[in-house]
């Protein structure tokens, strides 16, 4: 993923958690400690080091960053999809929304980018059920989340923004 000055780690894996650790030990603000291995995971999907990113993603979902278990498992499922995991993208989706997911969906709504690229695959129903778990999830965008569904149902594809 990044390297290590003088360290020769085979295995990415591996590498991302060497990688995190000695980060983590530079990083002192206790917000920026949570965040942590979410941004790297990003990181390390951006860049195609998928292992990486699978264990960082792992780790970040342990963490009590409000946008975790939202963010950790979007990068799961975008991975899945990616490697041929159809299955477990579709419940990495549906895991995005579960009630730990509450305080993050609320504040700021749900994250779309997995929803989207199953769309695409033709995965209506698992975006349908994810949508219809987020209702509970943020009142605030009922409006919204109502709209999509019933596109959905109705054979449309709502445009859920995104790359």
């Amino acid at each position: 993923m990044f390297g290590i000055p003088g360290e020769k780690i085979d295995n990415p894996a591996e590498r991302a958690i060497e990688e995190y650790r000695r980060v983590l030990e530079l990083t002192k603000n206790p917000a920026a400690r949570e965040a942590l291995p979410g941004e790297m995971a990003d990181a390390a999907f951006r860049i195609g080091d998928f292992p990486a990113a699978v264990e960082l993603a792992k780790i970040y979902l342990k963490s009590s960053d409000r946008p975790a278990v939202q963010r950790a498992n979007t990068i799961l499922g975008r991975i899945a999809l990616r490697t041929g995991g159809l299955a477990d993208a579709r419940q990495y989706l549906l895991d995005s929304a579960n009630p730990a997911a509450a305080p993050d969906i609320a504040l700021s709504g749900p994250t779309l980018v997995l929803a989207k690229e199953l769309i695409e695959h033709g995965e209506r129903e698992t975006v349908l059920a994810y949508l219809e778990s987020c209702l509970k999830l943020w009142p605030r965008g009922e409006n919204v989340l109502r709209i999509w569904i019933a596109d959905i149902k109705n054979g449309r594809t709502p445009n859920l923004g995104g790359p």
